[in-house]
């Protein structure tokens, strides 16, 4: 019999809004919810063995929203100096508990997302041998969320800056797994108001 495979979530909360105007955009309504709880809700609605938020400091309503839905809240004191930032933080978060065989990371201004592609990806990182990285792509645009194997977590740990693990991705491409789903849910954030339309 094939052992449990052990995945974490990784809720990324933290970034500045700039092009969102004077509202943190994940506070945004979207079809009567927050837009970042929206998400949160999404992701709570799978069986991951840990739940991690990673947020601002003083973002206490997206705090709020990570704890009513049993998710493990993070601050990133250094969420000013990028999205490699949260991801760092988040990731030594993981290193502190117990192992998991990989971790799914979430934008969590990515309201959208359908839940057969999260289930997905998931099945089809069960099938890599949860050795591979496992993207989603939608005509032809790579998405999220992203699964790490464990073996990238010391990886992930040492990211700095705006660009995220896209770096990472691209050093590693022969270890990527991408997976093309009919949900431009995958590939659609939120950066202005307009993209709520």
């Amino acid at each position: 019999m094939r052992p449990t495979v052990s995945l974490a979530s990784v809720v990324l909360a933290a970034g500045a809004s700039t092009r969102f105007g004077s509202k943190n955009k994940l506070h945004a309504n979207v079809e009567g919810i927050h837009l970042v709880e929206r998400v949160v809700r999404t992701v709570a609605s799978f069986e991951f063995s840990r739940n991690l938020l990673v947020v601002a400091p003083g973002d206490r309503l997206t705090m709020q929203i990570g704890k009513e839905n049993n998710f493990n809240v993070v601050v990133n004191p250094d969420s000013r100096h990028g999205l490699g930032t949260s991801l760092s933080t988040a990731v030594s978060e993981l290193d502190a508990g117990p192992e998991v065989d990989g971790c799914a990371i979430f934008l969590g201004d990515m309201p959208f997302l359908k839940y057969e592609s999260i289930s997905a990806v998931i099945r089809r990182f069960k099938e890599t041998g949860t050795t591979r990285i496992v993207r989603p792509t939608f005509m032809g645009v790579a998405g999220h969320p992203v699964i790490f194997p464990a073996s990238f977590q010391s990886n992930l740990r040492g990211l700095k800056g705006e660009e995220g693990a896209a770096q990472l991705i691209r050093e590693n491409i022969d270890d990527v797994e991408f997976l093309d789903v009919d949900d431009d849910g995958v590939v659609r954030d939120i950066d202005v108001t307009s993209d709520l339309e």
